[in-house]
């Protein structure tokens, strides 16, 4: 946890910048349930004072006939990201076994095997455009060189040639197809040993979990955890996704007061 606090908000050398802020540990991440747009945040003024909200970009841009989603609370996402680490810490040895699970299946497909697999595939892919490369000049020769034939007996021999190469070259682009399939379905097994690391590491990491304070600021912790949100304002429900995290976790939001009688209310809602 403490080397994603260290990373959280820093940039690879050479990496693009971001589309998004990274002012507020939720720029970027806030998405419309609606529209698929971004959400952006916003001031809003009340008698009250000041209170940011987040606020669907195509709501704000163009208008609700393009988008009826309306604003959230700061607040809301903070209650919700701060529920869900509690729900984690309450559930530890119940999350840390669906992890297993997953990793199990993953594992049970063999894919120490994959890697080798998928060269010896490209190896032999390889062969086969070169031989198509090959068949195709070939046809190409033989059709120009048919054209100033007048012998017929010679005629018959190129034409039994040409129809020779097509037969080939129709059987190669087959199997070229078919490596590419095999090619395309092992590398996304391959991608799994990827997620098995990132998932191996995240179920250590919540050995680490701790208690955290709903009124201190654990925008670093948020920030580094959260891997988007996406908001339903019509229903008012909130669904956050962590980073390498199995399953997402869906809440019914309500709020009530101002100021310091503000309130967030949460209900999790259970998904089969």
């Amino acid at each position: 946890v403490q080397k994603r606090f260290d990373t959280f908000n820093k940039k690879l050398p050479g990496e693009k910048k971001s589309r998004h802020s990274n002012r507020y540990w939720s720029s970027g991440k806030v998405l419309c349930g609606k529209c698929h747009g971004h959400f952006v945040s916003t001031n809003k003024k009340t008698k009250s004072g000041y209170h940011q909200r987040w606020r669907c970009y195509t709501n704000s841009r163009f208008g609700k006939d393009e988008c009826s989603s309306v604003s959230i609370s700061t607040n809301v996402l903070n209650a919700v990201m701060w529920q869900t680490i509690n729900q984690i810490n309450l559930n530890k040895e119940r999350i840390k076994a669906e992890i297993e699970k997953e990793i199990s299946k993953i594992k049970n497909s063999d894919i120490n095997k994959v890697s080798t697999q998928i060269k010896k595939l490209e190896a032999e892919l390889d062969t086969e455009n070169n031989n198509f490369n090959y068949f195709n000049t070939e046809l190409a020769t033989l059709n120009a060189k048919k054209a100033f034939i007048s012998d017929e007996y010679e005629a018959r021999l190129i034409n039994a040639r040409i129809a020779n190469y097509s037969k080939n070259l129709e059987s190669t682009f087959a199997t070229i197809q078919e490596l590419e399939k095999k090619i395309t379905s092992l590398k996304e097994q391959d991608n799994e040993k990827a997620l098995i690391e990132e998932q191996e590491a995240f179920k250590k990491m919540l050995d680490e979990f701790f208690e955290i304070d709903p009124n201190a600021d654990n925008s670093i912790l948020y920030g580094s955890l959260c891997d988007k949100i996406i908001v339903n304002t019509d229903s008012n429900e909130i669904e956050v996704f962590l980073n390498n995290f199995p399953r997402s976790f869906t809440y019914k939001y309500a709020t009530k007061g101002a100021l310091d009688n503000y309130e967030v209310l949460l209900e999790e809602v259970i998904k089969e």
